[in-house]
């Protein structure tokens, strides 16, 4: 019998922290000797495992600095991604991204990965400027070292238009505390965004999604500043209005729009829904009103009916579109001759498509009915979430604002939504709702009266004596609409009454 031999397999090899560390700083000095991009962009691809937040800032510095001669695109992007995924993953250990950022700050061209190294230095922005907060200290050295590159880097009127949206957009995407300094730096991005919009050679670069992610970006900063100001207490320096030169960046903004929505060429319009909502509701939440955004808002309105009058592809017509379109106009108060035809036009779209959604629940009651083992599925699932009730309060709400009374076809059509609701209503639409009962004269079914009476119980528990008060006025508007209140909804607002008392 033929002995066997055992084989072993051979013992993992571990790396040491010595020698990761050794060969970390043989890395570094390949990459500090590296006498071209392609060098840099060669060793970063093989000892990819070895990337840690301080070589790939030396890797970026080096290829800022380094004559660009880049023979593939794809590499370039490539590399860049791998040096924010090293950054990112060494969060913690990144004490001093400045020479890392200030690299950054050189590489003036298109690039994908530009998004992905943003987002990294924002995240360690964002995380020094909450542990000085929470420490009670003094701003740290790294943040005046940011605030000296970034105010260079928004100052350099050779950074790409591109590049400077992104910007723009990492920030107010991700900046979750802002101070008066970053408030300043946003300015100063804004003030050269609004030369290059002035340069004819150069506008043509700023596609719609650039435009409303510029706007949506100082929104979103903007917010942010008054949130943090709020939270610190600090309410008196909470600004109403904004810089200057953010103010004429969106002026600058509202005139290259309407050019772009008036014109005879205007239907062949770059601008789909997500831009538009987007591009209107950061006008909204940034309170801009100016004779030229008021412009521009009157031919977003006729944009909007040409196209749902002809039928186009990329015209407003769901229900979540349609809802934020409108609260944008109605938040600015928005009341020119254009918005009876806007509002006529959403209200027959709107109505269209309830009554579309209503036949397609039919058709699965039926199918249910018919065979209830075999559910019924739509030909597309999305279809299945095309009518949000809070939407749908949303934009009757809107119409109420604006002073516009929806046709009696519309309120009946968005009935059986708000009778049959999956989850009751927060409080705030529900007394919304008993609200336009009143302001439309609407006298609503049995089963609506029902479900918005429920959706007002449902708060009593945590309501607060204010929020009480409201509660008991929407039961009442509702008993005056024919909803008999039953005694133990009765009960339940005296008890909590007193609890509130007894808390006090």
């Amino acid at each position: 019998m033929r002995a066997v031999s055992s084989t072993r397999r051979p013992p993992k090899r571990r790396v040491s922290v010595q020698a990761l560390s050794t060969a970390q700083e043989l890395l570094q000095d390949q990459l500090r000797k590296a006498q071209s991009s392609t060098q840099v962009l060669e060793l970063v691809a093989d000892q990819r495992p070895l990337l840690d937040s301080t070589l790939a800032s030396t890797a970026v510095q080096k290829l800022a600095y380094l004559p660009r001669a880049y023979p593939d695109t794809s590499a370039l992007e490539v590399t860049l991604a791998e040096l924010a995924h090293a950054a990112r993953c060494n969060m913690t250990e990144l004490r001093n991204p400045i020479d890392m950022l200030a690299g950054f700050a050189e590489l003036n061209f298109k690039c994908k990965a530009i998004g992905q190294l943003l987002e990294t230095f924002v995240v360690h922005y964002d995380m020094s400027q909450h542990q000085a907060a929470n420490e009670n200290t003094d701003v740290p050295v790294v943040k005046r070292q940011w605030d000296t590159v970034c105010w260079g880097w928004a100052d350099n009127s050779d950074v790409a238009c591109n590049n400077l949206v992104t910007v723009a957009w990492a920030f107010g995407r991700l900046l979750q505390h802002c101070d008066d300094d970053m408030l300043r730096f946003m300015d100063n991005i804004a003030a050269e965004l609004s030369k290059k919009l002035h340069n004819n050679l150069l506008k043509d670069a700023f596609t719609p999604d650039d435009l409303a992610d510029t706007v949506d970006a100082f929104a979103n900063v903007h917010d942010t500043y008054r949130e943090s100001s709020q939270l610190l207490g600090n309410t008196s320096s909470v600004p109403t209005r904004y810089d200057r030169n953010v103010g004429a960046l969106l002026d600058t903004i509202a005139v290259d729009v309407r050019h772009q929505l008036s014109n005879k060429h205007s239907m062949r319009a770059p601008f789909v829904p997500s831009n538009l909502v987007k591009l209107l509701g950061g006008y909204a939440r940034m309170g801009h009103i100016s004779s030229t955004c008021s412009s521009m808002l009157d031919a977003a309105a006729g944009f909007v009916v040409r196209r749902m009058a002809a039928g186009h592809l990329n015209a407003v017509t769901k229900l979540s579109d349609l809802s934020q379109l409108l609260q944008a106009y109605a938040t600015l108060g928005h009341q020119t001759v254009v918005m009876p035809e806007l509002l006529t036009a959403a209200s027959n779209q709107l109505r269209k498509q309830l009554a579309s959604e209503s036949e397609r629940q039919t058709e699965i009651e039926l199918s249910k009915q018919a065979d209830s083992e075999v559910g019924f599925a739509p030909m597309f699932p999305q279809w299945g979430a095309s009518v949000e009730p809070l939407h749908l309060v949303s934009t009757l709400r809107a119409y109420r604002n604006l002073g516009f009374h929806p046709s009696q076809g519309l309120l009946t059509a968005s009935e059986p939504f708000l009778c049959c609701l999956s989850e009751p209503l927060p409080l705030e639409p529900a007394l919304d709702l008993v609200s336009l009962f009143r302001a439309f004269t609407w006298q609503p079914g049995e089963l609506v009266l029902q479900q918005t009476a429920l959706s007002l119980m449902n708060a009593i528990a945590l309501a607060d004596p204010k929020q009480l008060v409201g509660i008991t006025a929407g039961l009442t508007e509702l008993r005056h609409l024919g909803y008999n209140i039953a005694d133990e909804q009765l009960q339940q607002i005296y008890t909590r009454k007193l609890q509130l008392e007894a808390a006090r």
